[in-house]
């Protein structure tokens, strides 16, 4: 009896001095945060002996389910390294074994090669100012039906250049060329409304100027030719057309040269070509002188035509007695009206009138034939 209580004071003494977090009972948690399943829970399956309910802290479950985890990772890892390098080895064996496919040939538009052509070859034809030729090559592109908007400029561009062109003929006279080339403009299909107008503005033109040109040089072909009547027809002509310094000129020169013709013809006796030539001045330039040319004239062919006489030319220093009385404002002032008398006087008495015309008053006043005076 006594040796028992001995024991039973040992067991207690050694269960004490154990520490409490070895021998938590079921329910409760230790200063570890575990406890000893209870019977209950372990029936339950919920637990088994010993375990933990700090998550900060494992025990040997947790550390076991540590060691699981990883070497799960470290297996899944492993396994993941091997697929890989096995991937990589089977990928640089597969394109060590096949090539690479070549790349397609790109598609070549034969179309567009033959307009690149044809355009190339109507921008020197162009160059060449050769534009009717590149306007028909140009045409070849639009039956292909490439780059429209592009040759519809390259169009404008060159019927531009035929209208610039026509203009320059103009201005150098060569209205054949400038009608040539605006007819072309016309003719062409593929020309604006307000180029098409422009160019029947510009032939119109170049016809009137043409017209012009022409009645110039008819105008001065009469001039040489002294058909002088039709030289002021011609400049008429060409001052309808238009008003130019060129006609004015032309005129002033005629008239002068008309003059002088006139003079000459009436000092080598033609009385009737020179009257003809006085009257055309007196009805493109009116002027008195020429009306008193006309009035002397008119007397003195009266009395050729009455004594049937050649009047001798009126040239030198001294003048007939008729040519003394013709003269307004000299001493005997006797005009018409002295000569008209003279006729009535003289009768057809050749020889008594012979001196009208051809004894100088000169002559006469010196005495000269005093009997035939």
């Amino acid at each position: 009896m006594k040796t028992n209580w001995i024991g039973l004071g040992l067991v207690i003494l050694l269960i004490l001095t154990q520490p409490i977090s070895a021998f938590a009972h079921s329910g409760r948690t230790d200063s570890s945060g575990g406890h000893n399943c209870s019977q209950k829970s372990i029936d339950k399956g919920l637990c088994t002996g010993y375990h933990n309910h700090n998550s900060g802290n494992s025990g040997s479950s947790s550390s076991s389910s540590n060691s699981s985890s990883s070497s799960s990772s470290n297996s899944s890892s492993g396994s993941s390294t091997i697929s890989q390098s096995s991937n990589s080895s089977n990928s640089s064996s597969s394109s060590q074994s096949e090539k690479p496919a070549p790349k397609p040939e790109p598609k070549i538009d034969e179309k567009q090669v033959k307009a690149d052509e044809y355009t190339s070859v109507a921008k020197s034809l162009v160059k060449e100012e050769k534009y009717e030729e590149a306007l028909q090559e140009i045409e070849k592109v639009y039956d292909l039906d490439k780059d429209t908007a592009a040759i519809d400029s390259f169009v404008a561009t060159t019927v531009s250049s035929m209208y610039s062109y026509a203009e320059n003929a103009l201005k150098d006279k060569d209205y054949n060329e400038a009608k040539k080339e605006a007819n072309k403009i016309l003719e062409y299909d593929r020309v604006s409304e307000k180029m098409v107008n422009e160019t029947e503005e510009l032939l119109s033109k170049i016809e009137s100027e043409e017209e012009y040109e022409e009645a110039i040089e008819r105008a001065q072909n009469k001039i040489d030719e002294k058909a002088f009547r039709e030289v002021f027809v011609s400049l008429e002509e060409a001052e309808e057309i238009k008003e130019s310094d060129e006609t004015e000129k032309i005129r002033e020169q005629t008239i002068q040269k008309l003059e002088k013709d006139a003079k000459e013809l009436y000092s080598n006796a033609k009385l009737k070509q020179a009257k003809t030539q006085y009257n055309l001045l007196l009805e493109v330039n009116k002027k008195d002188v020429y009306q008193d040319m006309i009035i002397e004239i008119e007397g003195e062919e009266r009395l050729v035509d009455t004594y049937g006489l050649d009047v001798p030319d009126k040239q030198g220093d001294s003048i007939s007695l008729y040519d003394h009385l013709q003269i307004e404002g000299n001493e005997t002032p006797y005009q018409e009206n002295v000569v008209d008398k003279l006729e009535s006087l003289v009768g057809n008495a050749k020889n008594n009138v012979i001196f009208i015309f051809e004894k100088s008053i000169t002559e006469l006043f010196n005495g000269g034939e005093k009997d035939a005076a």
